[in-house]
């Protein structure tokens, strides 16, 4: 239920809010050279599900049922890396249906049923130098429900109107600019936590 003296309308109450959605959010970091489609990828794509399924059973989840907006960062270390598009190919299929090897009681999925259900992508692709020789790259992986990411690209929008005021939360308290919101504790509380967990 709404409250009615305002409070989800201030800077502390976004943030509480944003707060709140944050443990719907899987955030895992996989140690695999990213790869393509093809006799590497193959290779490596049951280990690749197995990292993201122990991560997510480590924090009680389970693979998505709905619609899914995903962010996946590469960082390869090979000389020549496959494309970025080719990754994401890849990763998209890796994290539907979990390979036998993988399998485990009550998951026959990784992230996601199927990769239709990924109605919002984002992708980047970087190259660092090895200088053992021998490629030691990993991706980072961001999965939120999809509500989850429309409800902060609304709260967004709003901040960005010219000149526009947050109402005080309280009676007697002064109003706050839009930019005040992303230093109150929670929200600090919510990005020391995104930290805490890339592992």
């Amino acid at each position: 239920m709404a409250r009615s003296d305002g409070f989800l309308q201030t800077p502390e109450g976004w943030a509480n809010q944003r707060a709140a959605r944050f443990p719907r959010t899987i955030l895992v970091k996989v140690d695999e050279e990213p790869e393509r489609k093809g006799r590497r990828g193959s290779r490596s794509a049951a280990a690749f599900q197995w990292q993201v399924l122990n991560d997510m059973e480590a924090f009680g989840r389970h693979a998505f049922t709905g619609p899914v907006a995903l962010d996946l960062h590469f960082v390869s270390e090979r000389k020549n890396p496959p494309a970025i598009y080719s990754l994401a190919k890849h990763v998209l299929d890796v994290l539907g249906t979990a390979a036998p090897e993988s399998t485990r009681p009550g998951r026959r999925s990784v992230l996601y049923k199927d990769d239709n259900q990924v109605r919002l992508l984002y992708v980047s692709h970087r190259q660092r130098w090895n200088s053992t020789g021998k490629p030691n790259g990993c991706t980072y992986l961001t999965a939120r429900p999809l509500r989850d990411v429309i409800a902060d690209l609304r709260r967004a929008s709003l901040m960005m109107i010219p000149g526009s005021r947050i109402r005080a939360s309280r009676p007697g308290r002064t109003g706050r600019s839009w930019r005040s919101w992303m230093t109150t504790p929670a929200i600090s509380a919510w990005n020391g936590g995104s930290r805490n967990i890339w592992r």
